[in-house]
């Protein structure tokens, strides 16, 4: 199967880079990306300092749940009404292009408020129904949109023990600047040490990291005419000022904890080579 021709359009734009975003969700990472200045906290930040200009950066989202192919419709316009390629393949990463069941249920561990974040394609949860939907061959889609620098992002809720071992055999993790996983399950946890070894045997020059970054981004997004994204900042005098605005937003959303100070982020891990976000 054929990479949709919107797909190559959208790629031919993306100089500054491709991050691949799989398990969307409802796009919060992709806000991650593109506005630093209010999602500051987030532990990725330091991965993608990996991009020199991130409005130059294309992003593909993969998400399979149709509760949220609506929502990202909008975030998908929000950004493109700014010049920003962000697109989304409503489809389940796999290791095959066809059909498969993909497990949700809004109300398994709270799952309303947190946009059903326990969906996938493995059945984790007793009570989850399932839905067929399109998969997609996440190596044959990631070297479609090849790009230096490139960023994976994957949390498929346990479905990583596959796509992992098959990125690794399809020569396309020793190829990727960077890649954060969220890993779910001692098994998980084998199979992700297992890719990490072979990696480092065959002297990959890949960031293969774990990270489960929720952190949330306090935006007024989506909304008729999306969400307002500001260029990035070239002096310390501008990020800042962002910071203290976003302090400040922070402060008058209720039940929120206060920020940490400027230079207390904590990260996962930060890999040496990135450079400072300015």
């Amino acid at each position: 199967m054929l990479v949709p021709r919107t797909l190559n359009q959208g790629r031919m734009r993306c100089s500054g880079g491709v991050y691949v975003d799989v398990g969307s969700n409802v796009g919060t990472q992709v806000h991650k990306l593109y506005q630093p200045h209010i999602c500051y906290r987030a532990p990725v930040q330091s991965l993608f300092r990996v991009f020199p200009s991130r409005s130059s950066v294309c992003t593909l989202g993969i998400e399979p749940n149709p509760n949220h192919a609506q929502h990202l419709r909008k975030v998908s316009q929000g950004y493109a009404a700014r010049g920003i390629y962000v697109t989304f393949l409503a489809a389940l990463a796999s290791n095959v292009d066809g059909q498969a069941l993909f497990y949700h249920n809004k109300d398994y561990i709270n799952g309303k408020r947190h946009n059903e974040w326990t969906g996938g394609a493995i059945k984790r949860h007793g009570n989850q129904a399932g839905v067929v939907v399109r998969t997609v061959d996440l190596a044959r889609l990631v070297k479609a949109w090849w790009a230096n620098p490139i960023v994976l992002k994957i949390d498929v809720e346990g479905n990583e023990t596959t796509l992992l071992p098959w990125l690794l055999e399809k020569d396309v993790l020793c190829n990727i600047t960077g890649v954060y996983v969220d890993l779910h399950g001692s098994h998980s946890r084998q199979v992700f040490s297992q890719v990490q070894s072979s990696l480092k045997s065959m002297s990959c020059p890949v960031k293969l990291l774990t990270l489960d970054d929720e952190t949330p981004c306090n935006l007024p997004f989506p909304n008729g005419s999306g969400a307002l994204i500001l260029p990035p900042c070239r002096t310390s005098t501008c990020a800042k000022a962002r910071i203290a605005e976003a302090r400040a937003r922070e402060a008058q959303m209720p039940n929120e904890k206060a920020l940490p100070p400027i230079n207390n982020h904590t990260t996962r891990s930060r890999p040496a080579h990135l450079t400072p976000l300015v």
